[in-house]
């Protein structure tokens, strides 16, 4: 059985990160430190594309959300107002919040905390939606110069966060299969590799 999910967020967010994070590789392409590297484009196209490949993804099984902050901006809200139009009353059940650069991702009442208070800002700006999973992970920049004081130090405690947080949200995708497409404006790459945590299938990532 494959499952398919939509990866969508705002320009930044950090998109790119998390593929590698989810695929184990360093194929796409991260800022250093929050700066994107991902291209900015009208929102209205943006928009316009992330409903294309929503109606165009056969048995859908997840959509994820991905935000930066526990505030949402107009492009997110705009987003997520969108996410209601396609998915109806059934947008619980397909939208999983997955919130970055939460450097207490491991600490569950810090995770509920927040979690509510995205839930509440939610609920200001929609009309049907009521709750929904959060995901919070903390994916810290590996592209950290060599010539950095304790650079190689700083690397390796980064990429041991990052590996927690890639199980994390591997606790969710427990399918044999895994496919998952990912938006980020014009782009597009396509990767395979295989994954132990959720079966001998073959997780594929799609940037478009």
């Amino acid at each position: 059985m494959t499952k398919n999910i939509i990866v969508i967020g705002r320009t930044g967010s950090g998109k790119s990160t998390l593929a590698n994070v989810l695929t184990n590789t360093s194929i796409f392409k991260e800022g250093s430190y929050g700066s994107s590297e991902t291209e900015n484009c009208q929102v209205g196209k943006v928009l316009s594309e992330i409903e294309k490949v929503i109606k165009s993804v056969k048995e859908l099984s997840k959509v994820l959300l991905v935000v930066d902050n526990n505030s949402f901006t107009e492009g997110e809200k705009e987003i997520f107002k969108l996410l209601e139009s396609v998915l109806g009353n059934e947008i619980d059940k397909y939208t999983t919040i997955v919130r970055t650069n939460f450097v207490n991702f491991e600490d569950e009442n810090s995770c509920a905390e927040d979690s509510k208070f995205l839930i509440e800002e939610i609920t200001k700006f929609s009309i049907s939606f009521t709750s929904c999973k959060v995901i919070h992970m903390d994916n810290p920049s590996i592209n950290i110069s060599e010539s950095s004081k304790n650079a190689e130090k700083l690397i390796n405690l980064n990429k041991q966060t990052r590996e927690e947080s890639r199980k994390k949200l591997l606790e969710n995708l427990k399918e044999e299969r895994c496919q998952i497409a990912m938006e980020e404006n014009e782009r597009f790459e396509t990767i395979e590799s295989p994954t132990e945590e959720i079966g001998k299938g073959k997780l594929k990532c799609q940037i478009l």
